[in-house]
């Protein structure tokens, strides 16, 4: 991964792929990018201050079939990938209803905050660890 996959043509920083690709679990897009990548990106982009919240709101004004509790079964199936990678994600996305995909996001972005860090080659190359 590169610095430069985080910027957009006008150089704005972003995600490296479409905010629907991370968020909105019944797309053909989230489905292009595996769970370790997304929780790196998303980990990158918030810890370099991207606002993900209000990409997510975006995202759901400007797509209306988007629903917010697509946003909070990809975000609960997040959480759950964190905790117990080796438990089936299902389980994780069944508990969504209880929380506000607000209050989800919030909490994984403590996580991300906690277990990932970053080095930067040179070359903009970007290295992610994870130390939690």
């Amino acid at each position: 991964m590169n610095k430069s996959d985080f910027y957009d043509y006008d150089g704005n920083f972003t995600l490296p792929k479409s905010v629907r690709t991370y968020f909105d679990s019944p797309s053909h897009e989230y489905k292009d990018l595996d769970v370790p990548t997304k929780l790196i990106h998303l980990a990158y982009a918030f810890q370099n201050g991207l606002d993900l919240k209000a990409e997510i709101n975006a995202m759901l004004e400007s797509h209306k079939q988007i629903d917010q509790s697509d946003v909070q079964m990809a975000l609960t199936a997040y959480i759950g990938y964190l905790h117990y990678p080796t438990v089936k994600a299902l389980v994780f996305e069944t508990l969504y209803i209880d929380y506000p995909y607000e209050a989800l996001l919030d909490l994984l972005l403590l996580d991300l905050k906690v277990r990932y860090q970053f080095t930067t080659d040179p070359y903009d190359f970007i290295t992610a660890i994870r130390v939690a």
